[in-house]
């Protein structure tokens, strides 16, 4: 879990950073929208997953 342990030491050297792990799917599911899905690659759309790009985009506009 080297992407915990980053945004660990990001908030022990007082860097602002969030930091969300979602219970399923893989990484690089890109927007894990409709328009990346992808047999192939076992990418399927997932609306959950989907938020991920949303809570970047509050939390860039908060810092």
């Amino acid at each position: 879990m080297n992407s915990l342990l980053f945004a660990q030491k990001l908030t022990l050297d007082g860097a602002s950073c969030e930091y969300h792990l979602f219970h399923k799917g893989r990484h690089g599911m890109s927007l894990a929208t409709p328009e990346v899905a992808s047999e192939e690659e076992n990418l399927h759309p997932d609306v959950h997953i989907a938020h991920w790009m949303e809570l970047c985009l509050e939390w860039m506009q908060e810092i």
